[in-house]
């Protein structure tokens, strides 16, 4: 990717890390009790959702308190990206995690999203203007398809004869898209589970370059990742694409 980097992908969903916190005026100080007791409210939480949905194959496969352990160590992701001088004025980084800061706190989270929006909303802004001076060069339904992707499933993906192949299920249509006498720039991560995220095409050498950025999901899940990302480069002379009603979702993805 060009403009909309994994970093640019990254810090696009920092925009929101605010909405993850609330204020308290117990999380002024460092308290064991106040800690446990927010932990046990997770707990708690963890067998109320367990009971509602009557899922016992959950219950036989992870407790409350596993769940309620699993869930901890993934809020803690939405610590990491602030910056230091944020965490360290954090009393208790472990309250922070269960989404409850000080007001004051909270107001320096707020800024520093708005300034991490305002950088990603200026390089999109970029890639679009660049876009406006392609346009013309690349088929109607190429962008077409192509916006119509993010959050697609992965049925398959690869290359086959020269071409390089990637079948896609949408809300409403599956795709097949057909880069034709490809080469790859950039392979993906093979991964258990591919879903689109979004892409960039140039205009090169009389063919088209695409860019593609996945979701990839691993069992088991890769440690300290949030979302785990790979992209594909790919070049081709011509980009054929058919759009098919739905077909059946296979919930993996199959690699050529």
């Amino acid at each position: 990717m060009k403009y909309l980097t994994r970093q640019w992908f990254h810090d696009s969903q920092k925009w929101m890390i605010e909405v993850h916190f609330k204020v308290s005026d117990e999380a002024k100080e460092f308290s064991e009790e106040y800690f446990q007791r927010l932990y046990q409210e997770q707990i708690k939480d963890c067998m109320t959702r367990y009971l509602t949905r009557a899922d016992e194959y959950d219950l036989k496969r992870r407790s409350a308190e596993e769940q309620a352990a699993d869930y901890y160590s993934r809020q803690l992701l939405y610590i990491n990206p602030l910056p230091d001088e944020i965490k360290d004025s954090i009393a208790d980084i472990r309250v922070a995690a269960l989404g409850f800061v000080t007001r004051e706190i909270l107001d320096k989270i707020k800024i520093f999203c708005e300034n991490i929006k305002a950088q990603a909303q200026s390089k999109f802004k970029e890639y679009q203007n660049y876009c406006e001076t392609i346009k013309d060069n690349i088929p109607q339904i190429i962008w077409k398809s192509l916006s119509k992707q993010n959050e697609s499933h992965i049925k398959r993906i690869g290359a086959l004869n020269g071409d390089y192949i990637i079948e896609t299920h949408t809300r409403d249509r599956d795709y097949i898209f057909t880069f034709r006498n490809a080469s790859l720039r950039q392979d993906i991560t093979k991964a258990d589970y591919l879903t689109w995220i979004y892409s960039e095409i140039y205009v090169q050498d009389g063919g088209y370059e695409t860019h593609i950025l996945f979701h990839a999901l691993f069992n088991p899940p890769e440690q300290n990742q949030m979302i785990s990302l790979t992209d594909v480069i790919i070049y081709a002379e011509a980009v054929n694409i058919e759009i098919i009603e739905n077909e059946p979702v296979k919930f993996y993805t199959e690699f050529l």
